[in-house]
């Protein structure tokens, strides 16, 4: 399980740099999460995948309260167009990289 969280986390890192730098086309390099689901491991216990409802549940709670903190803060913040054409693949690959930390730290601790 730790290699998928670890995948992710690239997937992110990745997808981040070249959607930052490439703008728009950038946002193919999200693709590349459907390659971690072509990576071959074995069916987890009853005990994993409670952990990973938690992973979901916590990285998801995370996100939301990311996004309606961009939103109150776009109100009195100006931003520039390049940042708000792309802010839903920086929001998608921050995803990526919160999942995959979360996981770590949850699987490792638990």
């Amino acid at each position: 399980m730790t290699f998928r969280y670890l995948g992710m986390i690239i997937t992110g890192v990745i997808s981040l740099l070249c959607v930052y730098f490439f703008g728009i086309g950038g946002m193919y390099s999200l693709n590349l999460a459907i390659l971690l689901y072509f990576v071959p491991w074995r069916e987890p216990d009853e005990r994993e995948k409670q952990l990973n409802a938690k992973v979901y549940n916590i990285t998801f709670g995370l996100l939301m309260i990311l996004l309606i903190n961009i939103y109150v803060l776009s109100q009195f913040v100006v931003v520039s167009d390049h940042l708000k054409s792309i802010w839903v693949g920086l929001v998608a690959s921050g995803m990526f990289i919160i999942l995959g930390t979360v996981g770590l730290v949850v699987f490792h601790k638990e």
